[in-house]
């Protein structure tokens, strides 16, 4: 099976593949892409790239140019999205990305969106299963049911906890002396 991304010899490959780091860079950050490239991470996130409000020509063309970095450097490229309509999943699902960063709720969330993707793929004759989840769990609810979800699609990847998010839900300060979300890492 061809990959999207050459990172592994196949999806199932760089599924297994052990992730040691996550670099995140943003459009409004002094880190460049380059610089991302340059510092050996395992994988690049980048967040915040896609403005659907930007429709200009001059978007498309750093979008593009972006694209043509990632496919001559043979990386592991996920993409953090809080716009998931299909517009955004459509511009970003394609050749020299691995998959997407997102924030769910509950496995129906997860699995409306693998499914989602995979009508994506199919649009644009990209094997099944190509593009992987990175899935946020910020929420008590999520936690608790985080079987359920990392169950809901064989796309999942991985889960991440958004810690601040969490504290900010319980109501609980921090103040970095105690470890509240002990009992979330160990879930998770």
């Amino acid at each position: 099976m061809a990959t999207i991304s050459d990172f592994e010899d196949s999806h199932l490959d760089r599924l297994k593949a052990v992730r040691r780091s996550k670099l995140e860079i943003s459009t409004n950050s002094e880190f460049t892409f380059q610089d991302a490239i340059d510092s050996g991470a395992d994988t690049i996130v980048l967040c915040d790239f896609y403005d659907q409000t930007d429709s200009s020509a001059n978007q498309r063309t750093e979008i593009g140019d972006l694209f043509a970095v990632i496919k001559d450097k043979h990386l592991d490229v996920l993409v953090k999205l809080s716009d998931l309509s299909d517009k955004s999943l459509d511009v970003w699902l394609t050749t020299g990305i691995s998959g997407i960063v997102v924030e769910v709720g509950d496995a129906d969330e997860a699995a409306d969106i693998s499914n989602r993707i995979s009508r994506i793929e199919i649009s644009k004759d990209i094997p099944q299963g190509t593009f992987e989840l990175d899935l946020i769990l910020g929420t008590a609810r999520s936690i608790i049911d985080c079987f359920e979800i990392a169950q809901s699609s064989s796309r999942i990847a991985s889960l991440n906890l958004d810690e601040q998010k969490l504290y900010e839900e319980l109501g609980i300060p921090f103040t970095g002396e105690e470890d509240a979300l002990a009992f979330s890492r160990g879930r998770l």
